[in-house]
């Protein structure tokens, strides 16, 4: 299954729905995704790579090993993945997924330099989260370097 080449269901149907749906629901839709992995796996996924990327922008860099900006990418496909599968299983919204999100949110800022999305080379009608950078780190590091030309 080549999910890039596919046709996109409409990306703003998913915030617009008022259907809900659960976590039991999640774990019973497989998605094909290098391996077969079911939907709750990949929002599993996406809640421990945001955990990590708010531990990371709290935590002096120098202390451990942080995750950097191409693992924000890589974070940041995974969410995408997230955002089409529920689109194509017309699953509305879920609160597990919405508390995760809300969690990026309180760690992030909106960058006014071109996005992360254009240097990762993602669609051009990326999700929202592709705007958003940690507002300290290794992450917002890298980040500036690169809009300085320096990394």
């Amino acid at each position: 299954m080549n999910l890039i080449n596919e046709p996109k269901p409409d990306r703003l149907a998913i915030e617009h729905s008022t259907r809900t749906t659960s976590l039991a629901e999640l774990s019973r839709i497989p998605v094909l995704w290098g391996r077969q992995i079911t939907l709750t796996d990949l929002v599993n996924e996406w809640a421990a790579r945001v955990v990590q990327h708010h531990a990371d922008s709290q935590n002096d860099a120098a202390a451990r090993d942080p995750w950097g900006l191409d693992d924000l990418e890589g974070s940041y496909f995974v969410r995408d993945q997230l955002h089409y599968e529920f689109l194509l299983h017309n699953l509305g919204r879920s609160p597990v997924l919405d508390s995760i999100d809300s969690l990026l949110i309180t760690f992030t800022s909106v960058s006014t330099q071109p996005s992360l999305a254009k240097l990762a080379g993602a669609e051009e009608d990326a999700g929202w989260w592709w705007a958003r950078i940690p507002t300290r780190g290794l992450v917002r590091q890298e980040y500036e370097g690169l809009q300085r030309g320096s990394v």
